[in-house]
């Protein structure tokens, strides 16, 4: 049996990282525009999170991946709206 927990596991991995990395690098300070980027992006997770709940799966199995992949280029996104300011 497939454990469908995981998409809930990610998007919660992705939301929390997100939280560290906003509060770490204080970046609602530094970048006022990736600040409200990024917490979209982290209601869009919780969105996700309450889909999946509600027993949506297709959406959030793509938004779960997809949300992964935003993670790992965070770094890049934050490096070129630094640059700008």
């Amino acid at each position: 049996m497939h454990n469908n927990s995981f998409h809930i596991i990610f998007m919660l991995f992705v939301l929390f990282a997100i939280e560290f990395s906003k509060h770490f690098f204080d970046i609602r300070k530094e970048t006022p525009r990736l600040w409200r980027y990024l917490t979209a992006f982290q209601l869009i997770m919780l969105i996700g999170i309450g889909a999946r709940l509600a027993g949506h799966y297709p959406a959030v199995l793509y938004l779960a991946f997809a949300s992964i992949a935003a993670t790992a280029a965070l770094p890049i996104l934050a490096g070129i709206f630094i640059a700008e300011v």
